[in-house]
């Protein structure tokens, strides 16, 4: 998910885990730009606990790891309003960049590998 995210918004590296993210996250300078990688990170860090809960209590496995991408998506939709106006913009921007990323991992010829993505 994090290799989706970098490829998308064109980050130079993913995290590859909190302290890592934490790292990333305390170099930025621009506190626009955390505001909006923590929202990111969030959203990623809720899409993958409510997909554990699924698969923990419901016994529900995803049959398709697109999935997981749109629902991410949408958990970021869903909190687009909630985002203060000053972030509004720049988080439009973000949603947009993820959204055309996987229109594109969804629109590869089926018999594409996933070293292809």
């Amino acid at each position: 998910m994090w290799v989706f995210i970098r490829d998308a918004l064109n980050w130079t590296r993913c995290p590859l885990n909190v302290d890592s993210f934490v790292e990333d996250f305390s170099n930025h300078k621009c506190l626009k730009g955390n505001l909006i990688k923590f929202w990111v990170f969030a959203g990623c860090v809720w899409t993958l606990w409510l997909f554990r809960n699924d698969m923990v209590f419901q016994d529900r496995v995803p049959s398709n790891i697109m999935s997981l991408l749109y629902r991410f998506l949408s958990i970021l939709a869903q909190w687009l309003p909630l985002t203060p106006m000053r972030l509004k913009e720049d988080a439009t921007r973000c949603l947009s960049s993820l959204h055309a990323r996987a229109r594109s991992i969804t629109n590869q010829p089926r018999n594409a590998s996933l070293s292809d993505l």
